[in-house]
Order: C-alpha cells, then sequence, then structure tokens
C-alpha cells in the first residue's frame, strides 16, 4: 500500500501540475480529479488495514473477537429500500425482510456458537495441560 500511495501521489502531482486532460476527445475531460483517486485509495486501505491491526491487537488481549454484527445494518438498509420502492408488492415485500432475518438471526447465532465452541476447547486444553 505504500507503493501505491508513493507511486500514486507522483503521478496526481504530475497530473496535477500540467492540467492533464484526456486526449481521447476532442473536448479532452481532465483526468487530474482521478488520479488522485490513486493515492488516496491506498490511504483508504492502509487505514482499514490499521484498523484490522488493532482489532488484532484487541483480539489477543482479551482473548475475544470484537463483535462486528452491531456495524452491520443491512436489514435496515432493505427495509429502508423496499419500503419506498413502487415496483414490489407487499406480499414481496414481507418475504425479503423477513428473509434478511432470518440471515442476520443465523450469522448471530452462528457466531455465537463459535464462541462457545472456542471457549469450549480452551477449557479443554487448559484441564488436559494440567492433568
Amino acid at each position: 500500500m505504500i507503493g501505491l500511495i508513493y507511486a500514486g501521489s507522483g503521478y496526481a502531482a504530475d497530473s496535477w501540475r500540467i492540467h492533464e486532460h484526456s486526449t481521447v476527445t476532442a473536448e479532452g475531460p481532465p483526468v487530474y480529479h482521478f488520479k488522485t483517486v490513486i493515492p488516496v485509495a491506498g490511504a483508504l486501505v492502509m487505514l482499514q488495514g490499521l484498523a484490522e491491526i488493532v482489532r488484532c491487537i484487541l483480539t489477543i488481549r482479551t482473548g475475544q473477537w470484537p463483535a462486528r454484527l452491531e456495524d452491520v445494518e443491512e436489514i435496515d438498509v432493505i427495509e429502508t429500500q423496499l419500503g419506498h420502492s413502487e415496483y414490489v408488492d407487499e406480499e414481496s415485500r414481507r418475504a425479503a425482510i423477513e428473509g434478511a432475518k432470518a440471515i442476520d438471526e443465523a450469522a448471530r447465532h452462528r457466531s455465537v456458537m463459535e464462541e462457545g465452541v472456542v471457549h469450549e476447547k480452551a477449557i479443554k486444553d487448559d484441564d488436559e495441560r494440567t492433568r
């Protein structure tokens, strides 16, 4: 990512310096705005990587993965999008929302079950070590 940010910054700076325009069309729309996206995207991906590192450090310290289910609101998005759509009938709307809620519930149940299995395995490993 550092390479992408470094190289992209050079491309973007050169493009801004000369106010680069496309030669594909007669009008030649500017491309320097788009070249600026290269280092910005690299910086955002690096920021996400740092957030994951912090998350892993927290996991090592506490012994548990921080929950991610609270920051994902897909059911609300589905309800919002389908609630205002004039192309979806009421029966299909209810079926889609119920399906999304079932998937959400299954994901929550799965994460709870995985935590329980990991906890049980840790207890079993501790018992074996003490014997």
